[in-house]
């Protein structure tokens, strides 16, 4: 497991004990007296949509006001900040298991169309109250996508041509087998 990993599963943990307290008063009002403390920490890691999603319920669980988090200065822009963690881990995600895939600059269109969508998702969950107007920068590199477009076309032929290559080699070593076959099988009959 690599550094990164191990950090995403200590935020899941974390999320899931601040949302699971169950029968634990002193630990829930430990928690409650630190909470923003808890959160912010949290927060400087988060790159899970769901978890980033929760945070306004964390809030009321423990009897913060959110509202008056998001329009503290800090606050604001410790949310923005999650949500900028979010979709660039997501564009990361992304990238990841389709840049092999790509074959068409529509397709790139579509992979940011996603991230557009989870950023309006994330601004209108974690800023309910306030129209954010804010530019995340997330957007495609193009001379990156047309490198891929370009070399995911060339492997993708290449591999249907050795595909092709590799059929006929098949097909002539099954008829060399079948007219060897054949040959013995008239070696016996003649013999017999």
């Amino acid at each position: 497991m690599n550094l990164e990993q191990g950090f995403k599963n200590i935020v899941q943990e974390i999320n899931s004990i601040l949302n699971n307290i169950g029968d634990s008063p002193l630990t829930f009002e430990y928690i409650k007296d630190h909470f923003i403390e808890f959160i912010e920490k949290m927060m400087t890691s988060i790159d899970d949509i769901g978890i980033a999603k929760n945070i306004p319920e964390l809030f009321k669980k423990y009897n913060y006001d959110y509202d008056s988090y998001c329009d503290s200065d800090e606050g604001f822009q410790k949310i923005l900040n999650v949500i900028e963690k979010v979709l660039i881990s997501n564009e990361d995600e992304l990238k990841y298991y389709r840049e092999n895939d790509v074959t068409e600059i529509e397709e790139v269109k579509d992979i940011y169309y996603e991230l557009n969508e989870i950023e309006n998702d994330l601004k209108s969950q974690l800023f309910p109250n306030n129209d954010l107007n804010y530019n995340f920068g997330i957007e495609a590199d193009d001379e990156y996508w047309k490198y891929r477009i370009i070399e995911n076309k060339e492997r993708i032929a290449f591999e249907e041509e050795q595909a092709v290559e590799d059929y006929k080699y098949y097909r002539e070593m099954e008829n060399k087998e079948k007219g060897e076959d054949r040959a013995i099988e008239d070696l016996f009959i003649k013999h017999t």
